[in-house]
């Protein structure tokens, strides 16, 4: 039985990668992405992912796939914004790409969806904690603010 958390999230993680991979739709919109967003932070820190007991690899989108959701990001109001990397120490401010933000975080869910889709979900749940943790995270929440940003300032 999949643990309630992790189809809830796993379910999250559809809608935004199926939402990114709708290729002949009209152009993502901020706000559809703003709450995708949303929903993929509360919703990952809710997950609490089985100990991994076998080291499992998901499926990683194409080149080609990529560049597919990159090209239905085109219509966005912005890519590049100001960013600090580590706002807890002192470090220089740097460019970012909400593009990429996206897209990074599109790779990382469609990882785990290829688990969980497999009939693996704790494996699932493990690959997208651990990856919030230590990438996806960074993306997402860089993302949230540049657009809050945008749609406020």
């Amino acid at each position: 039985m999949v643990d309630e958390k992790i189809a809830e999230f796993a379910e999250t993680a559809r809608e935004y990668c199926a939402c990114l991979e709708e290729i002949l739709g009209s152009p993502i919109d901020l706000e559809t992405v703003r709450l995708l967003l949303a929903k993929l932070h509360t919703g990952i820190l809710s997950v609490e992912p089985p100990r991994l007991l076998d080291d499992m690899d998901g499926v990683c989108p194409t080149a080609v796939e990529d560049e597919a959701v990159r090209k239905r990001l085109v219509g966005l109001p912005f890519d590049h914004y100001w960013n600090v990397g580590d706002s807890t120490k002192e470090q220089p401010v740097c460019a970012g790409s909400l593009v990429d933000d996206i897209v990074d975080i599109w790779c990382d869910l469609c990882e785990g969806l290829s688990l969980f889709d497999s009939g693996h979900p704790g494996a699932a749940a493990w690959d997208w904690k651990q990856s919030f943790d230590t990438h996806w995270g960074h993306h997402l929440v860089s993302a949230q603010h540049a657009i809050h940003c945008h749609l406020t300032l």
